[in-house]
């Protein structure tokens, strides 16, 4: 049996103003190169605003890097981008107005465009076989806790985690220390499958069957061995429509650390789920020309 995943692709839509045309510029941009980070925990890469957020019409992206906002404006994960390693480091703030009434699909169209007009981004995809995953039902069923279940975010797999500075107290995820730590509210499956797949940087496919929202905790041991492979940002994510740094953290495979599972063990042991190995074919983003510089505001 062979899976192909398929980059995130998008559909420009009409816009909801009734102009025949679709929104796909920014009304205005703004791009400057980001301070220097600096310290043990330097600011990781994030971004806020835009449509389906509680900010619209404005987006803003802090300590940014070209592999960050290709990642973001393609919905690549990371085994779909492996030449991002080769991109220029260099971090970039940007603020840009969106359209009032803009739609996701059209947001998304502006950041390719941004791309493209002020990086001179260009681009292909290419097919290659890779090793993926299937996310099943484990043997004796699922432990997924329903969204807002008691008991849901009690200490144990999904408490607060504190680690010296850093610390989990809020949904999203950590790798720090070797170990990992994930926290997400309502989520399906799905989001359970792509959260694993940026993890083990490898396709992960939803199978589970499985239909509701959950509340899912999770924590694991981890060897670090990929984390270089990770766009810029540190090692705390959060969804919900802002996005904060890619997530950091090694295979998830094999771990040398005695204080925990490996990643493919906890899912096993703490959400009663399994990643059963299955070969996949892949699009994979290659980038033909980019800029390391943007062209003048």
């Amino acid at each position: 049996m062979k899976l192909i995943f398929q980059a995130f692709t998008v559909a420009l839509a009409v816009s909801a103003a009734g102009n025949s045309q679709t929104a796909s510029e920014f009304d205005a941009v703004a791009i400057k190169a980001a301070a220097p980070r600096t310290g043990h925990f330097p600011s990781p890469a994030s971004s806020r605003g835009g449509p389906g957020t509680t900010d619209p019409t404005l987006f803003r992206c802090t300590n940014c890097n070209l592999s960050f906002l290709i990642s973001r404006a393609f919905g690549l994960q990371r085994y779909q981008f492996p030449g991002q390693l080769a991109l220029p480091d260099t971090a970039f703030d940007i603020s840009a107005r969106v359209a009032d009434g803009a739609t996701p699909e059209e947001f998304t169209a502006m950041l390719r465009n941004l791309l493209k007009d002020r990086f001179s981004l260009a681009y292909h995809y290419e097919k290659k076989q890779v090793q993926g995953f299937e996310l099943v039902v484990a043997k004796n069923g699922p432990m997924l806790k329903d969204a807002g279940a008691p008991g849901a975010h009690q200490d144990g797999a999904g408490g607060d985690w504190h680690s010296g500075a850093r610390e989990l107290t809020r949904p999203g995820l950590m790798v720090f220390g070797g170990q990992g730590k994930y926290r997400g509210e309502g989520q399906t499956t799905t989001d359970l499958a792509r959260m694993l797949s940026d993890q083990l940087a490898r396709p992960v496919d939803d199978h589970t069957g499985l239909q509701g929202k959950y509340d899912i905790s999770l924590s694991w041991s981890d060897d670090g061995s990929h984390a270089a492979t990770h766009p810029a940002g540190g090692a705390d994510w959060g969804g919900h429509g802002d996005h904060g740094g890619a997530p950091q953290g090694g295979t998830g495979l094999t771990s040398d650390n005695p204080s925990g599972p490996t990643l493919v063990g906890a899912v096993r042991a703490q959400l009663g789920l399994q990643l059963e190995p299955m070969k996949a074919t892949a699009n994979v983003f290659i980038v033909d020309k980019i800029n390391s510089v943007a062209t003048p505001n």
